[in-house]
């Protein structure tokens, strides 16, 4: 009796076909192992594995890294829309935090881990996204160290060890020393005289010509009409003084303040002699931007001359607050 490879389970050993028989499915094992040999001596970046090709029927030799592509490229086919919310949402849980590559687990970019260098604060960029870390303080450009786009710098100290000073565009309009001495270098403050001697009509009043400027801070004095135009409203220290040669011993002399063109107050001496006389008028008024003062001379009995001179005739207006 003769076996076929098929009946080998009932075919004992030294009966006809035996050795056809297992020689056949010892080749067949043969070309088994010879495979798995392949698969022993794969390098390690790329193994090998035994994959069904369905569309052959048959096993076949293929590598880790190809099986890899095409089961992602099945996933990526995979229809979510009927998984439940939740079950997704415990997958991703299961996978957050830093390196997992959600965006869900960073702010912009930036996972919650991150730690900055103490006393720094998050900096964007043009498009609104945080980019960048940069300390605080003076010089770091933020804004938010500053305080209406001041660093504190800009502001007085209420203690200070120096000088205080204060300046508005690069020029100081103020300070207090050490030794508590107020200075206000543009506070207004101009004194003008008369440079030369003046003729006046008796009984006549007849503003005196000031024509020379000896102190002007803020350009009050208007030479032209013999004025000063204050450019600030406040209080002011105004000051004329006049001196007379009179006509006659006895002459009734008077000087007086004009604001705007009118009289505001006056001061009248009597000339003991026909020679020079100070009249000096001094008063704190509330003044107007643009109110203008003018220095004004009155001989009610004679004609006389007022001496010129910077420290003869003169009028300054200084504004005290």
């Amino acid at each position: 009796m003769t076996y076929e490879p098929t009946q080998l389970e009932g075919c004992d050993y030294g009966t006809s076909g035996w050795n056809a028989i297992y020689s056949s499915n010892f080749q067949k094992l043969n070309d088994y192992l010879a495979k798995f040999e392949d698969l022993w001596n794969s390098t390690p970046d790329n193994w090998n594995i035994l994959r069904y090709d369905s569309s052959t029927s048959k096993w076949i030799k293929d590598t880790i890294a190809n099986l890899s592509t095409q089961l992602e490229s099945y996933l990526a086919k995979v229809d979510l829309s009927n998984v439940d919310d939740n079950t997704i949402l415990t997958k991703l849980k299961n996978v957050d935090g830093s390196g997992s590559g959600l965006d869900s687990d960073t702010v912009d970019g930036h996972h919650a881990d991150i730690s900055p260098t103490p006393l720094t604060i998050p900096v964007a960029n043009s498009s609104g996204y945080i980019n960048d870390w940069i300390k605080q303080g003076s010089g770091s450009g933020l804004d938010a160290d500053l305080l209406d786009g001041k660093h504190a710098s800009d502001f007085v100290p209420v203690s200070s060890d120096s000088d205080i000073s204060i300046s508005i565009s690069g020029t100081q309009v103020f300070n207090i020393s050490t030794a508590g001495i107020l200075t206000f270098p543009k506070q207004s403050c101009c004194v003008v005289y008369l440079s030369t001697d003046q003729s006046i009509s008796a009984n006549t009043w007849t503003k005196v010509a000031l024509d020379t400027t000896e102190i002007d801070t803020q350009n009050e004095f208007d030479s032209t009409n013999n004025r000063i135009t204050v450019n600030e409203t406040g209080k002011y220290l105004i000051t004329g003084k006049i001196r007379f040669i009179p006509g006659a011993a006895g002459d009734f002399l008077i000087n007086a303040i004009y604001i705007n063109g009118a009289e505001k107050f006056s001061t009248v001496l009597q000339a003991a002699e026909a020679d020079t006389h100070d009249l000096i008028i001094s008063k704190i008024l509330n003044l107007n931007a643009s109110d203008y003062i003018e220095l004004y001379a009155k001989n009610l009995n004679n004609s006389s001359t007022l001496r010129g001179g910077y420290g003869a005739t003169f009028l300054s207006v200084i504004k005290i607050t």
